[in-house]
This record gives structure tokens, sequence and C-alpha cells, in this order.
């Protein structure tokens, strides 16, 4: 190898190790935590007003805010490194801003809790929002996840540069994060807030309602075909009998799937929980036959979809096609809407989900 061969060689992995720099979460991530950033910039701008700007932003010859580029035009650019007191007065206000809570339709039991009681947590006793609800613990947790991925973030076609993340924020911030999960501990002892968080799985009674349901499905024009059903049928069934979240279901390939003696099984390339698939790869997640309920078998509907799904050019997926979680979420809301109101699903159908599944899955087994 001459010189200008090693120097080439250099400067392409200088780049491979830039991109894997760059690469600490996934794309959809990335998504959702720069649209968490959006929100926290606001926030800092409109709460906590002129007085913080010249610390929190980066500022023109004109005193004027910066904003950043490409698709961030019109955001405020935040000054870097981000300071432990940026950090620490922007949690304070996410701990008693009630705007961040998505609206819901109070249940009867929770119209008439009383809530004009104050908490006794004497940190938070002066605040208006010790009686009203505020976000989640683990929102107030991942909206710091997404701050600092932003500060250690580098992307030019934002006008973004790396920075690093002071070890002072992280000081500041877990006092506050403790107090704070323990004031969401208070407000639901006191009803103020939901003890449920996220979605909740559905009863025995909801599972047959849509197995039922998607096993009647009729195609709907030339938009849907009979195969829908047969998708939304086995989609629910793989994920309810391997407890696996429905972006795990999406990518389930022909070849993670075996015989183990007297049951069948598949086998998730990575999880939530195991990002690089250590221990997920070299797991089964044992399928059985249910030959007294031959509705309710994930072994029956795996072979009906299989027997009747279109061939394609790209055979190694079971379901062929980008984001099909997207799909069965469509069908499943589709479904949760049209199956009669009288039916007992097990719980409110407006907490329910693609990850009720999953809920259903772990309190069956």
């Amino acid at each position: 190898m001459d010189l200008e061969q090693s120097q080439q060689k250099i400067a392409h992995l200088m780049q491979v190790a830039y991109v894997q720099n760059q690469d600490t979460v996934k794309d959809k991530t990335k998504k959702q935590y720069t649209t968490v950033v959006k929100k926290l910039i606001r926030i800092i701008h409109a709460e906590l007003g002129p007085g913080i700007y010249n610390e929190a932003f980066e500022m023109d010859e004109q005193d004027k805010i910066e904003c950043y580029t490409g698709d961030l035009s019109g955001v405020y650019k935040l000054k870097l490194p981000i300071t432990a007191t940026v950090v620490q007065l922007l949690f304070a206000q996410l701990s008693i801003d009630t705007s961040l809570v998505k609206k819901r339709k109070a249940t009867p039991i929770e119209a008439t809790i009383d809530t004009s009681t104050s908490l006794p947590l004497a940190s938070a006793a002066s605040s208006s929002a010790t009686t009203a609800a505020t976000c989640a613990a683990q929102t107030y947790q991942n909206y710091k996840s997404a701050l600092r991925w932003f500060a250690q973030y580098d992307d030019t076609t934002w006008g973004k540069v790396k920075s690093t993340w002071l070890s002072e924020c992280d000081d500041v911030f877990k006092p506050q994060q403790s107090s704070y999960k323990r004031l969401v501990g208070d407000k639901k002892r006191k009803g103020v807030m939901r003890m449920q968080e996220g979605k909740k799985g559905y009863g025995a009674t909801g599972y047959s309602a849509l197995a039922d349901y998607f096993q009647k499905l009729r195609p709907d024009g030339k938009k849907n075909t009979w195969l829908e059903g047969l998708f939304a049928d086995v989609f629910t069934k793989l994920s309810v009998n391997s407890i696996g979240r429905s972006d795990n279901i999406d990518d389930i390939m022909d070849s993670s799937i075996d015989w183990l003696q007297d049951s069948w099984g598949l086998k998730f390339g990575t999880t939530k929980a195991d990002q690089d698939g250590t221990q997920c790869s070299g797991e089964f997640k044992r399928m059985y036959t249910n030959i007294f309920r031959p509705e309710l078998c994930v072994t029956l509907s795996m072979c009906a979809y299989l027997w009747s799904r279109p061939s394609t050019n790209n055979p190694s997926f079971i379901f062929s096609g980008p984001n099909q979680h997207h799909r069965y979420a469509n069908i499943l809301a589709k479904a949760l809407a049209e199956i009669p109101s009288e039916v007992d699903m097990g719980a409110a159908r407006d907490d329910m989900g693609t990850h009720s599944n999953r809920k259903f899955g772990e309190s069956m087994s």
C-alpha cells in the first residue's frame, strides 16, 4: 500500500468512525428525540423568558436569537454545551407544566375525586401543579435523554455542532428526577394522576373478540383484500404468544422460525432491552398449538397466512413491505372502534393499542 492509498484508506475509516459515533440511536428514535427537543426549546423560550436567553441561546450581533437551518429551520439555536442552570430551570418547569399532559375524558370514578388538597411534598407545595396532572415520570426521563442526545449530535445541515454533555447537568437533574418521581407517586395515590401509564392489556374476552373480528373481516372495496384479516389475526397471536412488541413482529424472518419438538419457535434479532441481539438472537419464543380453541391457535393462523400470502421478490420476511406494524395498528384501531360496545374487552378502548397484545401476553403467562 503506497502513501496515497494509505491516506485514502484513513480518510475512509475516519468517515466510518464518524458515522459510528453518530449512530447511537435508531432512526425512529432520532425523529422522536428531535420532536422532543423542538418542544423543549419552545418551553425554554416561552416559559423561562428573556432572563435566560443569553445563557440558553446563541445570539447574533443584534442580540437576536439565532436559528438552526435545514429541517430545523426556525428552531432557536441552543448555546452549547448546555449549562446546569438551563437544565435545572427547564426541568423545574417541566415538573409543573400541566400543558404536557395528553387530554382525555375522565372516567366516572376519576370525575368524583377531590383534588383540592395539596400534596405533602414540601419541595413542590407552593406549585399549583401539585393538584394537577403533569407528565409521567418516564416522560420526564425521556426529555432528558433527548436533550443529552441532541447536545452530542452533529449535523451540518442543521448548523448543529457536536458538543459535550456536562457532568454538572446530571448532578442537578438526578435529585430533581428523584423528587419528581415521588411527586408523581403521591399524585397517583391521591387520584390526581392515573395509576396506569401507557397502554393497558385487554382481557381473555377481548382477545377472543379480536380474533373473531379479524377472522370475519371482509374486503373493503379495492383498498383492502381478504389478506387483511389473516394478517391482523396472525400478527396479534404472534405478539401475544411471544410477548413481543409490534416492531419485533414486523421483522420476523422465515429463517427465524424452526420446529422445536412439540412446538415451533421464532427468534428476534434485537429487542428494546437487547439492542445488539446478544441474548435474544439465541433464544426461541416457543409457540404451542391450541387444539381446544382452534380460533385462538397461533399455529393454525400462521399456516393460513403463509399459504395465502402473495409471492414477493423478497420472501425472507414473513410480512413483506416496510412498516407493517403501522398497517397492523390501523387495522387494530378499526377493530376496537367496530367491535360492539357491549363486548367487555377488559380495558377501556381508548387505553388500548398495539402494546396491549404484549400486556395481555404477560398477564396470561
